[in-house]
């Protein structure tokens, strides 16, 4: 495929469909894997100046986006019908670069991030639910691969966009660090991959809390996503150098887990105990 700018990608949970957005041309491609030279092309309607960015698409052949101007929109690829969806909590939101989108294992959900703002899609209902925390006006948006876990606006969330936890960090390890885009939590939910422009941190995703430090002896990318992950094993994908023209295979499975937190019993008054 000859686009103008390739940024997003997406593969089917059946595996039976590929899908690409072409942030410069405004187009998205939709491709046969077994057949990769059959391509269908899909101009996106709407204002020109309205880039795709995220995207995904069911097995079943329709396909989710987001674009810069705050906007969603399936695409239907056997019939071409485009449909636009605009959410009321991303009304008024300033556009950003890189809005993101994730689907569920079963399709029956979309979730979509837009200028620090999460909304969750309940695709068969045609419902969209939000959460108003905004922490951070960020482009990330990750789903673990048990559903329990998503991160995005500098937060973490379970299933239904209830806060967990704000991501916190102790003073002494924001120094002279900066993040780059990318990050993907653990396929059990208990940790976040969050990349650095030369390291990878690991945050405790049931408490949001610094977890560990890898280094990493090369630069990641600065773009639109810098790591790959595929939801199984603790072995990620790298996309490195200023230009995004190399790879790197990071394997973190000798990194222990984090002890999940005991919380405490709820306080019941001494009256009521038995």
């Amino acid at each position: 495929i000859a686009g103008s700018r390739l940024l997003g990608i997406a593969l089917s949970s059946d595996g039976s469909k590929l899908v690409i957005s072409d942030f410069g041309a405004n187009r998205v491609y939709a491709v046969n894997p077994d057949t990769p030279s059959q391509v269908t092309t899909f101009v996106l309607t709407g204002a020109s100046t309205c880039n795709p960015t995220g995207i995904a698409v069911t097995s079943t052949g329709t396909i989710f986006g987001v674009t810069t101007c705050g906007y969603l929109y399936t695409i239907n690829i056997s019939s071409g019908v485009q449909t636009k969806i605009t959410p009321n909590e991303w009304a008024n939101k300033s556009d950003v670069a890189y809005p993101k989108v994730a689907l569920t294992g079963d399709g029956k959900n979309l979730y979509a991030s837009y200028a620090g703002t999460i909304i969750e899609l309940n695709i068969g209902a045609g419902t969209i639910t939000g959460n108003p925390i905004q922490r951070q006006v960020d482009d990330e948006l990750a789903v673990s691969a048990n559903e329990t876990t998503i991160t995005g606006s500098e937060c973490l969330m379970d299933s239904g966009l209830q806060l967990i936890s704000p991501i916190t960090y102790p003073q002494r390890e924001t120094w002279n660090v900066a993040s780059v885009n990318g990050e993907k939590v653990s396929a059990d939910g208990n940790l976040l991959f969050l990349p650095l422009t030369n390291a990878i941190d690991l945050v405790n995703a049931r408490t949001g809390l610094f977890y560990a430090r890898v280094g990493l002896p090369t630069l990641l990318s600065s773009g639109y996503d810098a790591l790959v992950y595929n939801g199984q094993t603790n072995v990620l994908i790298a996309i490195t150098g200023q230009n995004g023209d190399g790879i790197a295979v990071v394997d973190l499975t000798s990194i222990p887990p984090p002890t999940v937190p005991q919380y405490l019993t709820p306080w019941v008054p001494s009256s009521d105990r038995t």
